[in-house]
């Protein structure tokens, strides 16, 4: 087994431009670390004057990886097929919903995005499942026989796991068919976990130069508790202080770590925006670009147009709430919705006093047929369409 050293020699933020600049490959922690790398190489050059220049290869570790695949299985060395994230979740979805313990359980599509969690850890610490099974408990059992399961679906279909990738590839390297670049640049990693650390390790015997990105900003500080009312004060508090240290250096870059952000996102977003852009309050005001974002993406769920698709799609799939065909009609993103809109209110009121409960699509089609002639088109089209 490859035993890396805990960290890799380091290389100067100074020095990063010119070895990005000879053709070196910088592998990133995180899609927004390469990002921003990017970036910062980029608007240097551009600064210095330059208006072209050869894209830097800037990429995060789960895109490198891919890479790597996908050079072992164009040269013939690799025949497995890489899953990707939806398909690997829905071969977990079907592992566990076909499991006695799955069909016992209320919600057995979290139980399996939890286990393939598990599994991308087992395989990520290179921990030993026979050693698990011997401390397990009932949980840890039916886990195990899932990660049996999973694995075995894998070999017989010719499946690759990006759990595993890691190891394919250290197969490959010590076989001598992987493409061994000649400097490897390492930016954002806190550690590297047996797997990873594996490959690593093997591509350092094999002579590639791997060098760490010190970090430039990295500094000693003190940290200060202060006590708040309640959390709406507490996001005021880390916005005025956010502000506060923008007014002394400009050009800093400075992070808020909040725990469980999906869930406090939205009263953040309007505290900051109120106190970094108060100006963008008042009527008539143009929009700036702001300040501040967020490292953790809105789902595409939550966005107005999509959620308003799925509710269509739920009008397909059977019987729907009488408030979510309310909110379907009364929907801005639909055929003739700026010109239908004061019809559409009035059959959804008319819905809330004489429907019942639940509504399918052919009932939507009777109200809508005389007031709503456009949407009423649409959706006859579009049923004929899910019935073919």
């Amino acid at each position: 087994m490859e035993t890396p050293p805990t960290r890799f020699a380091p290389l100067r933020a100074t020095d990063l431009h010119d070895a990005l600049t000879r053709g070196a490959s910088l592998v990133t922690a995180t899609n927004r670390l390469a990002r921003g790398l990017r970036q910062a190489y980029e608007h240097r050059l551009a600064a210095a004057g330059q208006t072209t220049w050869p894209t830097p290869d800037i990429l995060p570790w789960s895109a490198w990886l891919g890479r790597q695949f996908t050079a072992l299985t164009d040269a013939g060395e690799l025949a497995s097929v890489l899953l990707s994230p939806a398909q690997e979740r829905l071969v977990w979805e079907g592992i566990v919903g076909a499991s006695p313990a799955g069909q016992a359980l209320l919600r057995p599509d979290a139980a399996a995005e939890a286990a393939a969690s598990a599994y991308r850890t087992i395989r990520e610490w290179r921990l030993d499942p026979a050693e698990l099974l011997a401390e397990a408990g009932p949980e840890t059992e039916v886990l195990l026989t899932w990660v049996d399961a999973f694995e075995q679906q894998c070999r017989v279909r010719g499946w690759l796991s990006r759990s595993n990738l890691p190891a394919a590839l250290a197969d490959a390297g010590r076989r001598g068919r992987l493409d061994l670049p000649q400097t490897l640049l390492l930016a954002g990693f806190d550690d590297y976990p047996p797997a990873q650390a594996g490959l690593l390790g093997l591509l350092t015997e094999q002579g590639t130069q791997i060098l760490e990105l010190a970090d430039a900003d990295a500094t000693t500080g003190t940290a200060v508790r202060l006590p708040t009312a309640d959390a709406a004060d507490e996001m005021a508090l880390a916005a005025r202080w956010a502000l506060a240290r923008l007014r002394q250096r400009p050009e800093a870059r400075i992070g808020i770590v909040v725990p469980e952000l999906n869930a406090r996102r939205d009263a953040l977003e309007r505290q900051l925006t109120h106190t970094l852009h108060p100006e963008s309050l008042l009527p008539g005001s143009r929009a700036v670009p702001p300040l501040f974002e967020f490292s953790l993406g809105r789902p595409l769920a939550d966005h107005p147009p999509v959620q308003d698709a799925l509710l269509a799609l739920g009008l397909l799939s059977g019987p729907q709430p009488l408030a979510d065909v309310g909110r379907f009609l009364r929907s801005p993103h639909f055929a003739a919705a700026e010109t239908e809109w004061a019809e559409r209110g009035r059959v959804d009121a008319e819905l809330r006093r004489r429907a019942a409960a639940r509504l399918r699509l052919p009932a939507v089609l009777r109200w809508t047929r005389d007031p709503c002639p456009r949407l009423h088109r649409a959706l006859r089209d579009t049923l004929a369409l899910a019935d073919q």
